[in-house]
This record gives structure tokens, C-alpha cells and sequence, in this order.
């Protein structure tokens, strides 16, 4: 989607926000942080029909191209590299389904590394015989699982940026955050 060049992004009152997007903010804003949000109008490419049918061309359109809403809220702590700008569509006025969020969080973010190592289809030389040729693809199979428990031994990296495509992980994330602010700011 690409925005739209006529109708450039303005700011926005937490106010005007549909109810997902003003709840997020609304967490953020009890954490501490600055709070800001912006809607800007996107341009949603047409649609084609891939395959033929009855009814219908492969190349035909599908949906017609048309204009977005989309709602940006970022959010950062004043006192620390931490914060969020999360994205979400609205079709209408009152509701905004999330397409993703990127968070920046000081502590880092634990990913499990996980490689998913597979042997590669083995092709029968002109020479090789059939039991040649089980050998060597029974060989690089096991060279694979060998490669595969090596690697994915329960170990995690920290990464200090994240790109959640959930709303329930934006969630979770800030539930934490906002649980880290209740107890520096000590008992109410």
C-alpha cells in the first residue's frame, strides 16, 4: 500500500482514535510515555482474478483499487531508548483492524534460534548404483539432523527491535512494560 501523495499524514487527538488503536495508546499514556498518533490515507492496489473461470478472466479485476485509512500511533519513554509505532487499517469511523507494530525495548526481546535444516533431494549419478546411492542420501540426511540438534539446542539471542504481526504481541509486550512502570513508580 502506498500513501497517498495528494492527502499528506496529519496529526490526530487520542480522542479520535477507533477503540483498538485509543486502547494501546491509553496503555502507553499510563506507562509514562509520549504519545502520538497519525492518520494518513493509503492507496490500495486493485485486486486480479489469477486463474479463469466462468465468470471471470485470469487478469480480471477482482477489487478495484481505493483509498485506506491508516492509523499510526507511536509511542516512546522520555527516559530510555523504548517505544513502539504500531499501524492499523480502518474501513470506517469506528473500527481499525492492526497490520503490525515495530518495538524498540532497551532490555531485548528473546528469540529462540531455530533453523529448520533439510537434506536436499539427492539425484541418482549415471554411475551410482542403487545402494550407492541410498548410502549417500542416508548420509546427508543424517548430516541434517545432526545440523538441526546442534543448532536448535534451546538457545536464545536478545534482539533490541521487533516486528510483531499480532496485536496479541504488541499486547503482551506493553503488559509487560506497563507492569515495569507500576513498580518503579512504587505503590499507589
Amino acid at each position: 500500500m502506498k500513501v497517498s501523495e495528494t492527502q499528506p499524514p496529519k496529526r490526530i487527538t487520542l480522542g479520535e482514535l477507533p477503540r483498538s488503536p485509543r486502547v494501546v495508546a491509553h496503555t502507553a499514556l499510563d506507562c509514562g510515555w509520549d504519545v502520538r498518533a497519525w492518520l494518513s490515507i493509503v492507496e490500495a492496489p486493485p485486486t486480479y482474478y489469477v486463474n479463469s473461470s466462468e465468470e471471470n478472466a485470469a487478469g480480471d479485476v477482482k477489487i478495484a483499487g481505493h483509498l485506506l485509512r491508516m492509523i499510526t500511533v507511536e509511542a516512546r519513554d522520555p527516559n530510555m531508548p523504548l517505544g513502539f509505532k504500531a499501524n492499523y487499517i480502518s474501513k470506517s469511523a469506528t473500527g481499525a483492524s492492526f497490520q503490525d507494530a515495530l518495538v524498540v525495548d532497551p532490555v531485548g526481546i528473546p528469540r529462540e534460534l531455530r533453523a529448520d535444516y533439510k537434506a536436499m533431494k539427492q539425484v541418482r549419478a549415471k554411475y551410482e548404483t542403487s545402494e550407492s546411492i541410498k548410502l549417500r542420501t542416508d548420509d546427508v540426511i543424517q548430516r541434517a539432523d545432526l545440523a538441526k540438534l546442534a543448532y536448535n539446542d534451546g538457545g536464545f539471542a536478545f534482539f533490541n527491535q521487533a516486528r510483531f504481526s499480532a496485536a496479541r504481541d504488541l499486547d503482551a509486550w506493553l503488559a509487560e512494560w506497563q507492569s515495569f512502570s507500576a513498580i518503579k513508580e512504587g505503590p499507589k
